[in-house]
């Protein structure tokens, strides 16, 4: 994770590996989502959101002809849904907060303000 092209915004990287009937062997892959934070106060868990899918590549370039263009929009459709869906922690019961206020992501830190 790295900070977003502008502020309060992340730089997300996945790496993933697709496997297909053209591909069965799977082809390796990596795509960069560029994203925010959200709190949950009901399950008090911190999420990714807003994920939007900047860069996709493929680590065999020729195995890459094998995937579709909707496979490919497929794929960033289907990481973006299951990360959001997903808690990166989940706070104490003790934890009193509705929101996340700002973020900001220095020399590997995050650090988050909560309302």
């Amino acid at each position: 994770m790295q900070a977003g092209s502008k502020p309060g915004r992340l730089e997300i990287p996945v790496r993933f590996v697709l496997t297909s009937y053209e591909i069965p062997e799977g082809i390796e892959g990596m795509i960069v989502y560029e994203g925010g934070l959200r709190y949950s106060p009901e399950d008090r868990g911190l999420y990714l959101a807003g994920l939007k899918p900047q860069r996709l590549v493929f680590g065999n370039s020729s195995l890459e002809e094998y995937v579709s263009p909707g496979a490919k929009r497929g794929i960033a459709k289907v990481i973006a849904s299951e990360l959001a869906a997903r808690p990166i922690k989940r706070m104490p019961t003790s934890f009193q907060a509705t929101q996340v206020k700002d973020f900001h992501l220095e020399k590997g830190m995050l650090s988050i303000t909560f309302q």
